[in-house]
């Protein structure tokens, strides 16, 4: 039967026998080529736009998870200068340190908080007043690709060793983008606004900054899986089509 695109009616007028002359059918043979060369070349261009299709594809999917790094590394974000680093912290010698530390890479901030409860408010979980905190500060750390790692409670015991003043409610493990992103997003004015829920719902803390040598708790591989499987199944689709 004939191929779809040429199933026009013009099928029959391009395979009509012509007999010359001499009694050779000659023009068969020669429309016989030309019907053979065009399919040709249909398959030939059909499969080269496919894989055209597929490349786009690919790389509109890699483009996409070069532009998630980016984002979530912060690529381009300095660590601070010594001049920077004499400027900010004058009479402050604990986030002097903190700042000349900086490498320009994520990092990880332990909390451990006891929390003070108003008057009649239940003693457990967080204080009224720092959930706030916590919903308000939610948009600001996302959109400075900070995110918790975990958070969880403390008991009131230990297994092993003895902690001075260790009567903690709750222990936070945030990420942070740098340190340089860190700073400027907690001297931020949209920040400032909600600080004093933080300060509020605490009695004490300690914060203490850390590096990960190992973390298996990264977005970066879920993203990763998540654009791999969309772009196969797209990729199938486009050679479902063909």
């Amino acid at each position: 039967s004939p191929p779809a695109h040429l199933n026009d009616g013009r099928w029959g007028e391009l395979i009509q026998v012509r007999v010359g002359p001499s009694g050779n059918i000659t023009s068969r043979q020669i429309t016989s080529c030309s019907i053979i060369n065009n399919l040709l070349n249909y398959r030939e261009n059909s499969s080269g736009r496919e894989m055209k299709t597929r490349l786009i594809n690919a790389a509109i999917f890699l483009v996409l998870y070069l532009g998630f790094l980016a984002w979530y590394d912060g690529w381009g974000m300095d660590p601070f200068t010594a001049e920077e680093v004499d400027t900010l912290t004058v009479n402050d010698p604990n986030l002097r340190r903190f700042l000349k530390d900086d490498d320009g890479e994520e990092f990880f901030m332990l909390n451990l908080n006891r929390y003070e409860y108003a008057e009649n408010e239940d003693q457990q979980g967080q204080p009224v007043v720092y959930q706030n905190y916590g919903q308000a500060f939610i948009p600001i750390m996302l959109k400075n690709a900070s995110h918790p790692i975990y958070s969880g409670e403390i008991p009131d015991y230990l297994l092993d060793g003895d902690a001075k003043d260790g009567n903690w409610h709750e222990i936070i493990l945030m990420r942070y983008r740098s340190r340089r992103d860190f700073v400027s997003m907690v001297t931020s004015d949209e920040y400032l606004k909600i600080a004093q829920d933080r300060s509020g719902g605490i009695e004490y803390a300690e914060v203490t900054p850390t590096r990960a040598d190992f973390n298996l708790t990264t977005p970066r591989f879920v993203i990763l899986a998540l654009l791999v499987l969309i772009a196969l199944a797209t990729d199938r689709l486009i050679r479902r089509a063909r």
